[in-house]
């Protein structure tokens, strides 16, 4: 449940900075926050149906077993992953466009290191 927490936390995040950088737009923060939403909603889903057995100390709780949804549990990773590349190049695309602006002033102004710059430098690492 706190690996969940973190994703949406995460989520949250992600999708404020990007309606923040585009004028508090609601619609690229529904977008971005859904689509962050999709592994919540899956892995919540696994969690639900998936066997744990207890065997004892040192070996704890470990998987046993998916039932009858093993093949859907397959499909739900990649519909999640999926998901979160969208989201991911969304969050790239929409950043540079709006910072691409000012960058190119920066650098006609001969200003040292901007924002701007260090959101294009450190968004595309991150994504790449």
């Amino acid at each position: 449940m706190l690996e969940i927490i973190g994703f949406v936390q995460v989520d949250l995040f992600t999708a404020l900075r990007v309606s923040a950088i585009w004028g508090h737009s609601r619609i690229l923060f529904l977008v971005i926050f859904m689509l962050g939403l999709v592994p919540v909603l899956t892995n919540s889903f696994t969690l639900a149906h998936t066997n744990y057995e207890y065997f004892g100390h040192p070996i704890g709780c470990m998987v046993t077993g998916y039932g009858s949804f093993a093949n859907v549990l397959t499909m739900f990773v990649y519909l999640g992953r999926s998901a979160l590349i969208v989201q991911d190049s969304l969050v790239i695309v929409l950043t540079l466009i709006k910072t691409f602006h000012q960058w190119r002033e920066a650098r006609k102004s001969k200003l040292p290191l901007s924002i701007s710059t260090c959101l294009i430098r450190d968004g595309v690492t991150y994504f790449l």
